[in-house]
């Protein structure tokens, strides 16, 4: 795994805006630069209608080698390409989808909704709705325009009489006149039954077709295709050999001026302002933009994730907003939904990749696009980067290091790999044959130099694993089968890395398997226990080979105990506590279920300062000791500790209550408490990964890399583990008890401060 070479500053507003659309709540963004010099920036934001990643690709048009292109096949302009293979054949360092468009009703074919006009030549005729539609034009003096364009083309015929040409190169119902030229294709769509076609050489009428089938388009001419159910102004008007009369008015009539053009939605940004959103596609959808700044120095193309759990998507008026926030003054709306795809080169590549999340299974085929074009030579060499394939280690394994050598305009050189020297600091491991292998625990910085260019990074080496976990605990295999092993250790806090098998001790119960590095192979029939041991830990997996039934059973493994856990009276002072934590108090408000509340409160009023239920059923009322729940956030500072409840009834902090995030965001930023500890009803475990990341940057930025502890408590079965830096407790309620298993089953998770030192232990209700 390449670690990401980004700039990370993190943005936290305050207040919320008084308008339709509020400001981002919490904003975490990452930025690099790719290949071409272009940027490449990830914004992952909570707003109140949930969470939304924007991803921006900006470039620097100042810079004389940086251009904009009109990304379209002017040779097939129906054909549909996704907006990778489109960025690809158009030989660009970045894209974004296009216009919307309309497909065949009898091929996999399709045309844009709006005009489409690559290096001053028009192939595809503007929107019938031009005042709803919008165009973004690139000038042929370099600057840019983001309006409207309103059209109207005529016919007239020799008598006088005139009508409409409803559409220039587009697939149509046909209610209307609808002209086709060479920029379509060699082949007319064809006059069948009530469908007809007028073919116009240099202005003369050369054919009237019924029932031909398709025809060859005149390279110096058009045709005129229409229902004759529908309109007949040309059966009625025109006879081969008449004269024909095409009027075009454009408003504003810049055609001439234009570069490129491509039709889309709603014109987002005028000016830096909102625009007036003409065009609704979708409520709230993944969306796609371009548009510029208001020097029209930068060139921005954006898109918004939407339809998943990572990213709600955004309305327009979201997205004009969010537009404008990043820095666009001009800006119009493209193709969402599943075409919203964004693309580039990245530092050091030469094919471009998907940067954003686009929200189909695949990458789905669209009309058009706007590409970022590159014209920098690869010079020579003026920085390395290095990187590691994996971001932690632990000691006495390895890791696999590599280099990459750009320009300064970070594209990929090619240099010769046996010139870089490499160093680490005294006893902290070393390196052979590009792999490093760590000798000594925590952040250590490796320097890779070429030809007296340097890069350094660091990368946090953990201590021996306090246990390990393999991605699954049984597997079938068939005989000439393989599986590659997944194992992952973890350390004293919860942190945790991939550990490569060269660097296990293996033993197998019976010998059905072989090992080739991390890969299994079933070798024979039969069933195998496989224990894999690192240091003082071990970890087994049953492998059966050919549906072998034999009845074996699996080691528990073998961890290192925690030296927290540490069962304890505390006498309560100024500075030391006990503190209690249990589960839900009913389900049925059963008798049972009432008298286990009712020895807990007995059991804890005496040795701890208060209780705290994390669950979603609490009902338990008392004055013998302070109770508090997590239905609803709070905070409570208590002898150098943060008390935090918080709502995630619905595995999300934000869903239940909107103003719980900007309310622990204040509280935990101020606290000078040195221990966190943090209640709720649902084990750490949120349904938005983008919530779950930003969640953990918080307490990352506040907490952690302060060198303060945290302490995550939540309902579920009794446990204690470890991630990230974090104490995790799952602590039981009344669930599970019943008449038989209540006085070995009724316990409760006792926590003790002293002078700031936590320590804990399970405790028994009936003892």
């Amino acid at each position: 795994m390449k670690r990401k070479l980004f700039t990370l500053f993190m943005t936290i507003i305050i207040s919320l805006s008084q308008f339709a659309y509020a400001a981002p709540i919490y904003e975490m963004t990452e930025s690099e630069k790719a290949a071409g010099n272009i940027e490449i920036i990830t914004k992952k934001m909570l707003m109140n209608a949930g969470f939304v990643t924007v991803n921006i690709i900006k470039a620097n048009l100042s810079d004389k080698d940086i251009d904009l292109t009109f990304l379209k096949d002017e040779n097939n302009i129906k054909t549909l390409y996704n907006t990778k293979t489109l960025t690809d054949k158009m030989n660009a360092t970045a894209g974004i989808n296009g216009d919307f468009y309309a497909k065949s009703s009898t091929s996999n074919e399709a045309s844009s909704i709006g005009v489409e006009i690559k290096d001053g030549e028009l192939l595809s005729g503007y929107a019938l709705s031009s005042t709803q539609m919008g165009v973004g034009a690139r000038l042929n003096d370099g600057s840019f325009y983001f309006d409207y364009i309103d059209t109207l083309t005529t016919i007239t015929a020799p008598n006088g009489e005139g009508d409409v040409i409803k559409a220039y190169n587009k697939f149509d119902s046909l209610s209307g006149i609808v002209m086709y030229d060479r920029n379509w294709g060699a082949l007319s769509i064809g006059s069948t039954g009530n469908l007809e076609e007028m073919v116009v050489e240099e202005g003369i009428v050369t054919a009237i077709n019924h029932d031909m089938g398709q025809i060859e388009i005149p390279e110096n001419g058009y045709v005129l295709a229409y229902l004759k159910d529908l309109n007949s102004f040309i059966p009625d008007n025109f006879k081969v050999g008449d004269e024909v009369k095409i009027d075009r008015v454009i408003n504003p009539d810049i055609e001439s001026d234009i570069d490129f053009a491509l039709g889309g939605g709603t014109i987002l940004v005028t000016e830096g302002q909102k625009a007036k959103i003409t065009h609704t596609a979708g409520v709230r959808e993944p969306r796609s933009a371009w548009g510029v700044d208001k020097e029209e120095r930068y060139a921005y193309l954006v898109t918004v994730d939407g339809r998943s759990n990572r990213s709600v998507g955004v309305t327009l008026n979201e997205f004009s907003e969010i537009l404008i926030d990043i820095g666009l003054y001009n800006a119009i709306n493209l193709d969402g939904g599943g075409s919203s795809t964004l693309v580039a080169k990245k530092q050091g590549e030469d094919n471009t990749s998907v940067i954003n999340t686009p929200s189909d299974s695949h990458l789905r085929g669209v009309i058009n696009g706007v590409g970022i074009t590159s014209s920098h030579q690869k010079g020579k060499i003026s920085q390395i980067r290095l990187d590691f394939d994996k971001e932690k280690a632990f000691v006495n394994t390895s890791v696999m290091l590599s280099v990459t050598a750009m320009d300064k305009n970070y594209l990929g050189v090619d240099f010769d790999k046996e010139k870089v020297i490499f160093s680490v600091p005294k006893n902290a491991g070393y390196i052979k044959d590009f792999v490093f292998y760590p000798q000594k625990s925590g952040e250590i910085t490796i320097t890779a130099e070429y030809m007296g260019i340097i890069s350094s990074e660091k990368i946090t080496i953990l201590d021996m694993p306090h246990s390990l976990e393999l991605a699954t605990k049984e597997k079938k295999m068939k005989s000439g089968e393989k599986y590659l092993v997944t194992l992952k250790g973890y350390d004293k806090d919860g942190y945790s890395a991939l550990i490569d098998l060269n660097h296990v001790g293996i033993n197998v119960s019976d010998d059905i398997l072989s090992f080739d590095g991390n890969t299994i192979k079933a070798t024979n029939k039969g069933t195998s226990v496989v224990t894999f041991s690192f240091g003082d830990v071990k970890t087994h997996m049953i492998i059966r080979v050919d549906d072998d039934t034999t009845n074996i059973s699996l080691p528990l493994d073998i961890s290192k105990t925690d030296e927290q856990n540490v069962s304890k009276d505390v006498k309560s002072t100024s500075r030391n506590f006990s503190v209690a934590f249990f589960g839900n108090t009913f389900y049925n408000k059963t008798m049972l279920e009432k008298a286990v509340m009712k020895k807990l409160i007995e059991k804890v009023k005496e040795s701890c300062d208060m209780v705290f239920f994390a669950g979603k059923n609490v009902n338990v009322t008392t004055k013998l000791i302070p109770l508090y729940s997590s239905d609803k956030y709070s905070h409570i500072s208590h002898k150098g500790t943060s008390f935090f409840t918080l709502n995630n009834s619905s595995s999300s902090i934000h869903t239940p209550d909107k103003n719980q995030w900007k309310k622990f965001m204040d509280d935990i930023k101020n606290t000078a408490d040195k221990n966190i500890f943090i209640i709720m009803p649902n084990k750490y475990n949120f349904s938005s990964k983008t919530e779950e990341e930003l969640f953990d940057k918080l307490l990352s930025d506040y907490a952690l890399s302060l060198g303060k502890d945290v302490y995550i408590f939540s309902n579920g079965i009794m446990e204690s583990y470890r991630k990230n830096g974090k104490h995790m407790f799952t602590v039981d309620g009344v669930g599970n008890l019943n008449k038989q298993n209540v006085l070995s089953n009724a316990m409760y998770l006792k926590v003790n401060s002293e002078n700031g030192k936590i320590t804990y232990s399970f405790e028994e209700i009936f003892q």
